[in-house]
This record gives C-alpha cells, structure tokens and sequence, in this order.
C-alpha cells in the first residue's frame, strides 16, 4: 500500500499557492498608486533567493530529480527567460509558480500577501469537484445545482482548462492536484496567463444538466493587490488565535482553496462533510459526547464549547452499533491537545464500559495535517500492541544542528532524554559534515496522551515504536476514511494504522505529502515561501521508511466519489463504508 523509500535518497515536493478572490473591490483613483509593480531587477533577486533557498533547504532534490527529472539548475535559467520577457508583475511572477509546481509537492507553497494594486485576481461564485475525468458542481450558487458536469468556461473546456492549470498548481498526487485545478477554474490568480483572464465583465458558463446543456453568465468579481483591505480597522481587530498558525495544515488548506459553509471545500471542518441531512436521517446518524464525570476523569473541559475540534456520532447499520470519531485536523486552533487526547480518551471510555458499539469508524478523510505529538497520542488509544513508529529525516544543515543543541541543552535534567538528543545530534553532524542532504531518520516525537499521563523522558523524545495508551484503549475492529483531500499528518494517520495492522483503510488514495516543512520570505517581495525539508513516513523495518511523498496511502478498500453521491447527499457513500465496518466486526 506505501512505496518503499531507499535509505539516503533525498526526496523534495513543490506545490504553488495562490491566495483566493474573495470580496470584490475594484481599484479606484484613491488607491490606484499605493503598491507599485516589482521591477524587472526585483523580482530577479528574488528569483536568485528561491533557488539559494531551495538549495540550502529543501531536503528532496535528488528524490524529485530522479522520479520527476527535475533540474533546478535548468529551471532557474528558464524562469530567469520568462522574466526578461515579462511586462507586468504577475507575468513576472507566473514562472516562480511554474518552477515550483515541477516539484509536484504538497508542502511547497508561494503566497505574495503584498502585491501590487494593479495585479488583479478574478473569481465566479462557482464551486466544482473532480470525479472521474470531469468535474461537476458541488455547491448550488448562482442558478448551478449540485451535480451539474461543467461543460466549458468561456469557451474553454473543461480538459483544455485543466491543461492550462496543472503546470501552475501541481501537488502531491494528480488527484489531490486536480481539487486544486477545480478551485483555480473558478477563482483565477493575479499570475494567471493571458489565455486564463477574464475577456469581459462576465463568464460564459455551459454545464450539461440531465442530458442538456445549459447557458449562464456569471459575473467576474474582483479583487485588487495593494493595502486596501488588509489594514482593520481598530475596533474590529481581533488578537491571533494561539496554535493556529502551523505550515502543513495552512499549506494544504490554501492549496485546496476554500468554499462556502457546507461545501466539499470545507477542508478540516468539525462536522464531516458526508453528514448531510439526507445521510443524518437515513441512517439515523446522531452526535454524542462523552459523560462529563468521564471527562474530569481525564483531565479534559466539560464544556469545550467552540473550541472542540473533533466529532462523535453513533448509529446503526445491519444490526451493528457503529462509533464515528471524526478528526478533522491535526493542528488545533487553541493548541489544547492534551485536553483534546483526554476528550477521545473520555469517550472510549463510555464506549468500552457500555460495551454496546461493535466497530469504529475515524473519519480523517479532508484532515490537512498539523503535529504529529497528536497523532502519536490519538493512534495510541487504538493500540494493543506496539506498531512502527513514523520516521522523519531533515534537511542535513547547521541551522538543524543548531536547533538539535537546543534539544540537548533543554534536556540536560534528564539523563535518558538528554542522551538521545546528544545521539541524534552526532548523526546531524556526521551527515552535515557529509554534505548528505538528509540527516539519518529518527522516530517522531513524542506522543501526549492526555493531561494525566506525563509527557517526559523517552516518551518526549520519541521512541521507534507507539505504544498502546496506559489507561484506555479500544480493542475491536476500526476502519479508517481518508480521501485525496488529507495530507501531511493527514497521509501519516492512515499509513500508521495500515502499516501496522491496526485498521483498514477506505475511500480513495491520500495527498501524498510526506515530509517536514519550513518557512521563509523572498527578500524584496516579502512573499512567505513554503518548502519542504525532509521525508517522513512509517518505518520499515529496515531503517528507511515506507514512502509517502507522492504516493499517498493506497486504501484497503477504495471508493471514489460519483457524480450520484453529490446529488443524494452522499448517502450511498455512508451506506457503503457502513457495510465494509459492521462487515469488521464479528457476529455477536
């Protein structure tokens, strides 16, 4: 189900971003001038920074050369071409997004939050998913009904759109790579090519509806660069949440774009995006919560209120109880994951002692990543054994040195930890010294287990295998639901349950992002650059790990969405994972 990653290979992945359109604004004589356009020289010397970065960070050259050809060497010199022949900013701009998406990497992200107010992006109130070979609306807005097959957008089909979009926005996998196409169908960047901008105030959209096509005139919305709208006003400035900036699950959020309340764009939505109305009272699916004497037992709020991010519910199917625990990101908004472990920690605990539930089903399906302290924490509640750990290998270079010094120093009371630091730092060193691009891989670290399970020691440092929970665990069957909309830590979950024999698997083939990441900024532009510093993934018995870096995780048991499941509400999806569950569990 992994592929195989050979130990010492250098692997990399790239996957440019683009800030969505939102509200219109159009420039207006007031703010016309507030951003001037980079020049020619500028966005050369941000060009040189990309590659110094990239050469100095980026932990996968050698990985993306020899699967894909990629030749950094080679590009550089290309965009550098694309530039001096450029007469605007987003011409200039485009073939810094054209070199990235060659990596055909997940983490790799661009975003220029600071552009000049004369670069304009334009967007329809649209929202499409790919299914098969076409791509279909899944949200009805603007006289578009859910399951209308996208016929063409002014003029251009729908296949010759995906031709001009693929090499701006390439990632992971091609399915993970084609949500991202869909979203710039109807959302174009300031970057777009001349042959991807609007050609008047409105797009002429034909969508095939029960066999007929149907015509519609969707008006373009815009949305200028310069400072207009990104200066708040006092009173409505709000602090940032703490926790709620991590790079994998931005990367993959700004990647798959974002759609309205209830649409399948809602990547990392509480409420998983199957539990339509239709699926809720087919099946009588219905949340539930753990008893809150169970809670304070585990050290978790009786009352999370708005900043629970995971979901229960309960049903039956064929005459089984079923359990869905829906995660939906690994990367919490408040950075309470301590009381977020004792809060599953809590309800499997109600669950084992009503002894009533036959199956569970974790729902990780559009989960895009964050720490994997959590889910180290949250897999140990479903272990009766220990399992692989997931194994991480970095970017070989001082500044990993450096922060491994850090790791020892901080450990200097604790012998054992302070000893695995200090063995890990010497590997760093001795790859460093190498000039190897990857640093040794050493297990993920560490696993928190809730509020009253000490994290310390050997556990804090990360050890090769997960151990199961001291205080609760669930021994029956678990089927885990993933798609091609979970990445990161959201491939790491379902490969660790798979690879070791804790779950099946179901739905279709995960993002295929799988490694580690940093964050810079271009010098002149002040752009965030987002690049992947190393290779993560299972262990596999033989020191490397089973690769996950545009692979994905192959599901046990696949299903792809049809144009069908957008129009019923997704209840034959439900249905259809429901029976390969109960199917888990033994006859009582």
């Amino acid at each position: 189900m992994l592929g195989r990653t050979i130990l010492g290979l250098t692997l990399l992945f790239a996957a440019p971003l683009a800030a969505c359109a939102d509200d219109a604004h159009e420039v207006t004589a007031s703010d016309a001038s507030e951003i001037r356009e980079l020049t020619e020289a500028e966005v050369l010397a941000d060009l040189d920074a990309l590659g110094t970065q990239i050469r100095t960070s980026y932990g996968l050259l050698d990985f993306k050369k020899a699967r894909f050809g990629f030749d950094l060497d080679a590009e550089l010199a290309a965009a550098r071409t694309k530039i001096l022949a450029a007469t605007t900013e987003g011409d200039r701009l485009r073939p810094f997004y054209e070199l990235l998406a060659k990596l055909k990497d997940g983490h790799v992200s661009l975003s220029f939050t600071m552009r000049a107010t004369s670069t304009t992006e334009h967007s329809i109130p649209m929202w499409l998913t790919p299914i098969g070979e076409d791509y279909y609306v899944s949200y009805d807005a603007s006289g578009l009904l859910v399951g209308d097959r996208l016929v063409s957008i002014d003029g251009k089909t729908a296949h010759e759109l995906e031709q001009l979009l693929l090499p701006l926005c390439e990632i992971g996998t091609l399915e993970s790579s084609r949500h991202r196409v869909a979203n710039l169908m109807s959302t174009r960047p300031f970057y777009a090519g001349p042959e991807l901008q609007p050609h008047g105030a409105a797009a002429i959209v034909v969508v095939e509806r029960d066999g007929v096509n149907v015509r519609l005139e969707l008006s373009w919305g815009r949305k200028s660069g310069g400072t207009t709208g990104l200066v708040r006003p006092p009173l409505a400035s709000t602090p940032p949440v703490p926790g709620a900036s991590d790079g994998t699950a931005l990367a993959l959020e700004h990647i798959l774009g974002s759609g309205p309340e209830g649409s399948r764009w809602q990547s990392g939505a509480a409420e998983p995006w199957f539990l339509t109305p239709t699926t809720a009272k087919d099946l009588g699916i219905a949340p539930v919560t753990p008893r809150p004497e169970t809670l304070a037992k585990y050290g978790a709020p009786t009352d999370f209120g708005e900043a629970l991010q995971l979901g229960a519910y309960r049903y039956t199917f064929e005459g089984k109880n079923v359990l869905l625990l829906r995660i939906p990101t690994f990367n919490l908004r408040s950075a309470a994951y301590d009381e977020h472990v004792a809060w599953v920690s809590a309800l499997l605990d109600d669950t084992n002692a009503d002894a009533s539930t036959d199956v569970v089903v974790i729902d990780t399906s559009h989960n895009p990543g964050g720490k994997f302290f959590y889910v180290e924490g949250l897999i140990s509640m479903f272990l009766t054994k220990p399992i692989p750990n997931e194994l991480i290998a970095e970017r070989a270079n001082r500044s990993l040195v450096q922060r491994y010094v850090g790791h020892a120093n901080s450990a200097a009371s604790d012998l054992d930890a302070y000893t695995v630091w200090r063995a890990r730092l010497s590997g760093i060193e001795a790859a460093n010294d190498r000039g190897d691009l990857l640093a040794p891989f050493t297990p993920g670290w560490g696993a928190i287990m809730g509020p009253t399970v000490p994290r310390r020691g050997l556990v804090a440092t990360g050890e090769p295998t997960l151990s199961p929970h001291p205080l609760v665990t669930w021994k029956g069957p678990i089927l885990v639901l993933q798609d091609e909309l979970a990445g990161s830590c959201g491939d790491v979950f379902p490969a660790l349950m798979q690879n070791g024999g804790v779950a099946k698997t179901f739905g279709a083939r995960t993002a295929g992002m799988g490694g580690p990441r940093g964050d810079y900024t271009l010098p002149v532009s002040n752009a965030y650059l987002a690049l992947t510093s190393g290779l993560f993934g299972p262990a596999d018995g033989e020191g490397g790990i089973e690769n996950i870096e545009n692979d994905g995780v192959v599901p046990d048991y696949p299903r792809a969405l049809t144009p069908a499941d957008l129009r019923n509400g997704y209840v034959d999806y439900v249905r259809d994972f429901s029976k390969v569950a109960v199917g888990l569990a033994p006859s009582r």
